[in-house]
């Protein structure tokens, strides 16, 4: 579900106190774009989908990461191949992995 999506749904249920954060993100996302085509430099997003689940080690999603609103609350957990991460860590992680995926492929011409 889009920001906008989650934004929508959420005034017409009455509450939403994550859209300021959305905004921002969508702020920082707008800024960054602009300025790395100002300077011919690239801009690729990576798909943040299961990067707080997937362990940065072995790469599966365990039954004990944290899942859902529910996991938001589970700072620390262990993985089944005995590595134990931090949420914030292991997604940084496996976004800077993707990243570096895409960087291996190759910079499209611009």
């Amino acid at each position: 579900m889009e920001c906008s999506e989650r934004i929508d749904r959420g005034i017409r249920l009455g509450v939403y106190p994550g859209a300021g954060l959305c905004q921002s993100s969508n702020f920082v996302k707008t800024q960054l774009k602009y300025k790395a085509n100002a300077r011919s430099v690239v801009y690729l997003e990576v798909p943040e989908r299961n990067t707080t689940q997937t362990c940065s080690s072995c790469g599966i999603i365990s039954a004990s990461s944290p899942k859902g609103r529910a996991g938001l609350g589970i700072r620390e957990w262990m993985c089944e191949c005995g590595v134990t991460h931090d949420r914030d860590i292991n997604a940084a992680k496996n976004i800077l992995a993707l990243g570096l995926e895409r960087l291996a492929g190759g910079i499209p011409t611009l």
